[in-house]
């Protein structure tokens, strides 16, 4: 498990169970936020991130099926376990429909709370790798960038200029030239394509590439 995980909120108006719950998760290193009211847990989301949430169904003021419908509505990407020591197949659908990606009767093993939250971890991770290679893909470049200063290329970035701020189709493709030609600078070539470009198709090959020598 990685120490960067978010902590686990878990919600429990017993506190013999949160500290049950706690000795189970503390021994595999997660970290957590223990508070024993739905109203509390909404607060606590407001202003903390964590990678999952663990509620009991029955709580002292909102019950845990109202505050999974709500939670889950305003944080539909953090997975909900429920727990409850009144366990009937009707109250698990219940749980299911309001957002819970999973439901434990009391009393369960502790194998059991571990693999839920092993899984809710293992989600995470998954989500934020997916975020930050997203985040490379669709990273901004900017018109310095561009390779080459011949009177076409400075042409080409008038052009391009002149579209940004318009509804025109464009894309803008950016790749390592090193991995074309090793003889290529190192800096990033972008290739480009644009509705109002089509008077680039002339320009000379060697205004953006290298002849071979």
């Amino acid at each position: 498990m990685t120490p960067l995980l978010p902590p686990v909120l878990i919600i429990d108006d017993e506190k013999n169970m949160r500290l049950s719950l706690k000795s189970i998760l503390a021994g595999e290193g997660y970290n957590m936020c223990l508070v024993e009211s739905a109203e509390d847990a909404l607060d606590h989301l407001e202003r903390e991130e964590f990678f999952m949430v663990i509620t009991d169904a029955r709580l002292g003021g909102m019950s845990g099926y109202d505050f999974l419908a709500k939670a889950c509505k305003k944080w539909p990407n953090t997975p909900f376990l429920m727990i409850t020591a009144y366990a009937t197949p009707k109250l698990a659908v219940e749980a299911i429909k309001a957002g819970a990606i999973d439901y434990l009767a009391k009393p369960f093993a502790p194998e059991e709370l571990l693999h839920a939250v092993s899984r809710c971890a293992e989600r995470y991770n998954l989500l934020r790798e997916n975020a930050t290679l997203r985040a490379h893909v669709v990273a901004p470049y900017q018109l310095d960038q561009i390779i080459g200063e011949s009177p076409k290329m400075m042409e080409l970035k008038q052009l391009i200029q002149s579209v940004a701020p318009t509804n025109a189709s464009r894309s803008l493709t950016a790749f390592p030239m090193t991995k074309i030609t090793p003889h290529h600078t190192r800096r990033p070539f972008l290739a480009t394509h644009d509705s109002r470009l089509a008077t680039a198709s002339s320009m000379p090959a060697h205004s953006t590439q290298r002849q071979p020598r």
